[in-house]
């Protein structure tokens, strides 16, 4: 199914509507500038968007299967379990050509941490977690 930005989601399902500027796409591993850069537009694009609160409680689980079966019966640690969701999420949102990459996984890393280090975001990837491995098992 393909969805278009200017058309609303129906039923929940994510939409792709960012594509993220080509020099903050491009694989420079050890580039802290575009990491930075990236971060930021991947922030504003997401935060300006739609309500932050909401953002995980509307994932749709189908979409977290890979890391279900790969990290099934494990509690909720920042590495890997949270960066590797929290990277799912995101590609479902931006250009998965986009996503690629060290840039975009340390990207990952950085927004996991921010959660994790919230007592609201933790409780939020928390039940998306157990919402994920229960409708998945």
């Amino acid at each position: 199914m393909t969805t278009h930005p200017s058309q609303p989601s129906s039923g929940g399902a994510p939409q792709r509507p960012h594509a993220l500027p080509e020099s903050e796409s491009s694989d420079r591993s050890g580039d802290a500038e575009a990491e930075a850069a990236l971060l930021e537009s991947v922030l504003e694009q997401t935060l300006g968007a739609e309500d932050p609160n909401e953002l995980l409680e509307r994932v749709p689980l189908d979409i977290l299967a890979d890391v279900v079966r790969a990290y099934r019966g494990q509690p909720l640690l920042l590495d890997p379990v949270a960066v590797e969701l929290v990277q799912v999420v995101l590609e479902q949102r931006f250009d998965t050509a986009a996503t690629q990459g060290e840039v975009w996984k340390n990207v990952s890393r950085r927004i996991a941490q921010t959660l994790m280090d919230d007592p609201a975001g933790r409780a939020r990837l928390e039940t998306l977690w157990d919402r994920a491995c229960e409708a998945l098992s």
